[in-house]
């Protein structure tokens, strides 16, 4: 197990939601945490990031930059998002071998597992292809896989990456790039509000979801960091799954929401299930996942108290 306490720990990525729910652990275990954010170091730039880590000198990295958007973002915007995620995943990655850090630990998404399989195990990665809605993202997060299996090969470094499922939780995107937790929530928050008769979601609302509340996430997260050091991903989730239907009525009932929910089934639903497998998680990991109704409820609460914040928060690319 690694003893991160006294060591400097560099977090890329760190405006994200999930990077600010790591640092906070990352301070209860004595550690210097850098942050690495956009406007610091243009990870895309192989002579900036290599720059950058010259200078920190980080014993670890929690590698968590990058360019994700929801379904509209990936299909709009494809070319953007892979090529800037796969410069930033190569970049680090390389730094880290230039600089001999100790340990780089890479969260994967969901997406980038194969579209046709229903329950996910790590050995499953590269089996087929991924959902055509998410490729852009799917395929840059396997390069980050492979990548740093090569790089612990050739060059001895401690690179692992772990798979984390659709996240929500406080900080999230509430903006035209949010995903669905954050999507519902805005606009069923905003049609109280408003008083509006009705919303509107995507799809048929049959595709089913697990869910991770992203402090949980953190948590697994930064165990990894310190237990898990094999070259084969690790899958963190909650295990808690429902369907997109199911998951809009949760946030209409805690928001408090009177008015009807409608379907646009001219809109495409996306990959009809995505579940990890946890049966490793539970192995190397002791992670208390928050209740969802809880998780989903403190996410709400968090929302309508920032609303200005969340709704102003700028994409940057």
């Amino acid at each position: 197990m690694t003893n991160l306490n006294g060591s400097k720990v560099l977090v890329t990525g760190g405006t994200s939601m999930l990077a600010k729910a790591v640092v906070p652990l990352l301070y209860q275990r004595n550690v210097k945490v850098v942050i690495s954010e956009r406007h610091f170091c243009d990870l895309t730039s192989k002579e900036e990031t290599e720059k950058y880590l010259e200078n920190c000198q980080p014993d670890y990295v929690i590698h968590l930059a990058g360019l994700n958007s929801n379904i509209q973002g990936n299909i709009d915007r494809p070319a953007t998002i892979f090529y800037a995620t796969s410069l930033i995943n190569l970049n680090v990655i390389n730094a880290c071998i230039k600089y001999k850090v100790k340990k780089v630990i890479s969260p994967l998404s969901s997406c980038a597992y194969p579209a046709n399989i229903d329950v996910l195990t790590e050995g499953d990665l590269w089996r087929s292809a991924p959902h055509h809605t998410v490729e852009c993202h799917a395929i840059a997060k396997r390069l980050l896989d492979v990548y740093s299996r090569f790089a612990r090969k050739q060059n001895s470094l401690n690179a692992v990456t772990v798979v984390i499922n659709n996240l929500f939780g406080p900080n999230d995107w509430f903006t035209e790039k949010g995903k669905v937790v954050s999507s519902f929530i805005r606009k069923h928050v905003e049609a109280k509000q408003q008083d509006l008769p009705s919303v509107t979601n995507w799809g048929k609302g049959v595709e089913k979801r697990d869910q991770t509340y992203t402090p949980d996430a953190a948590n697994a997260l930064v165990q990894a960091l310190e237990k898990y050091d094999e070259a084969v991903p690790l899958n963190i989730a909650s295990g808690y799954e429902t369907t997109i239907k199911n998951l809009a009525k949760k946030v209409s009932d805690l928001v408090g929401y009177d008015g009807e929910t409608l379907w646009d089934e001219t809109k495409p639903d996306g990959q009809m299930r995505k579940k990890l497998d946890i049966t490793r998680m539970k192995h190397y990991l002791d992670v208390k996942f928050t209740d969802f109704d809880l998780a989903l409820k403190e996410t709400i609460d968090w929302y309508i108290s920032n609303k200005e914040l969340a709704d102003n928060r700028k994409i940057q690319w």
